[in-house]
């Protein structure tokens, strides 16, 4: 009796083993095993020194790899496009190629320059000194479906070539439509759907790439009111679904207080308090995380028109877990106490005392988000538990009316108002 024929290589019906399956199963579809990839020698941006609670709170030290989506979104005013600004300007040190879509028109003429540079964006030939690529602002033609198509483009490219190049590609923002064909279809019935749909079918066909690409995708994003629902979440990012299921890190940022400059005559300083706010605080978070755990919060200090000052987040994260221990109007820390100002000034200036104090607080958080702390994960690995209180292992139920997950301060607090004196 004739065998019958299945379609399966004989290589694959003659495995005798794992090992010898996987390999056949791969050089029949025409790919490589996970054996032979080399997954830990994917490059990533160094944010250390940079930023480096988001480095913590996101990547867990370790920086973005390469081959990531990474969707940023907020409110208005929290510093989102600014921290994809400081993203990509570490990424022109390490020598990448960044390509910014302002499809807002956010950054315009002289001031939208030097606002980038601000942020320490390469913006012309003239301002790459040491082997750096300046950043590439397309002007025409420019709309989501443009963006994904270059994003798209730029996966195949890099992928296919299989080069050491590397690019960052910014799209600032998602919320931002589609251009219509006419102005007879700008209706409401020509954009319902429209955006969602464009980016499921763009990242369904860019997902597969991006492992193989040495490109990272930033997407800058806003929260809309989810109009028409009575539960759930009443804000939530516009584009659909598809944009949070394909992205690599999800990162909401909240602006949580303002920072308002404090001048000497207290008549000076009501009015300054109300109309003239430098900067806020900002805490984030990444609700979806393919590198460590979610939900590991960071707060930084933003200052408007000049970006995340990565010493006054160190100084304010110190402060807020109790490190620095608060002495009147002064800061205290190993015995040395100054006030804030002072403190930020004399860390700028002192790399290994900023790395002490920095230190500090990551050992902070890394403890206190260890799996030592999280007593589910332990009772799962058999962890002792015998000392752990009833409080700690109490269990909420989640609804579908809960809103997003709380953390202390997280909560909006439009009146919330911090003073700083400047010293002369």
């Amino acid at each position: 009796m004739a065998k019958k024929k299945t379609g399966i290589p004989d290589d694959v019906i003659a495995a005798k083993n794992v090992d010898s399956l996987t390999d056949s199963i791969g050089s029949a579809l025409g790919f490589d095993t996970v054996q032979q990839q080399e997954f830990e020698n994917r490059p990533y941006i160094d944010l250390e020194g940079v930023n480096d609670l988001f480095n913590w709170a996101v990547c867990e030290g370790k920086g973005i790899p390469y081959g990531s989506i990474l969707h940023m979104y907020g409110k208005e005013g929290a510093g989102k496009s600014a921290l994809g600004h400081l993203i990509m300007a570490k990424a022109q040190q390490d020598g990448a190629k960044c390509i910014l879509f302002d499809l807002e028109s956010s950054v315009r003429g002289k001031s939208g320059i030097n606002l980038l540079r601000n942020y320490g964006v390469k913006m012309l030939p003239s301002d790459c000194t040491n082997g750096e690529k300046p950043l590439v602002r397309p002007i025409k033609n420019l709309s989501l479906h443009n963006a994904l198509q270059f994003c798209l483009y730029a996966a195949n490219n890099l992928a296919e070539s299989k080069s050491d190049e590397r690019m960052v590609v910014m799209i600032d923002s998602v919320a931002s439509k589609g251009d219509p064909d006419s102005i007879e279809d700008i209706t409401p019935e020509s954009f319902g759907g429209k955006t969602p749909k464009l980016l499921s079918q763009a990242f369904s066909l860019l997902a597969p790439k991006m492992n193989a690409a040495n490109l990272i995708i930033i997407l800058i994003n806003q929260l809309r009111d989810n109009l028409g629902t009575t539960g759930g979440t009443q804000k939530q990012p516009p584009g659909g679904g598809a944009i949070r299921y394909y992205a690599t890190f999800n990162v909401r940022i909240e602006a949580i207080e303002k920072i308002y400059r404090k001048t000497a005559d207290s008549t000076e300083w009501r009015k300054d308090m109300t109309k003239s706010p430098i900067g806020a605080h900002v805490r984030l978070y990444a609700e979806k995380n393919r590198l460590t755990s979610p939900f590991r919060p960071a707060e930084l200090a933003f200052a408007y028109g000049y970006g995340f000052n990565n010493v006054f987040s160190i100084i304010r994260s110190a402060k807020t877990y109790g490190i620095m221990k608060t002495s009147g109007r002064s800061l205290v820390f190993e015995e040395d106490k100054k006030t804030e100002m002072k403190w930020l000034a004399d860390l700028s200036q002192d790399p290994m005392s900023f790395k002490k104090l920095r230190d500090a607080v990551i050992e902070h958080l890394s403890k206190a988000f260890s799996i030592e702390n999280n007593f589910l994960a332990k009772t799962i690995l058999g962890g002792d538990i015998s000392e752990v209180s009833e409080d700690e292992l109490t269990t909420e139920k989640i609804t579908e009316s809960d809103d997003e997950p709380e953390f202390d301060g997280l909560e909006e607090e439009e009146d919330s108002k911090i003073t700083f004196e400047f010293e002369e």
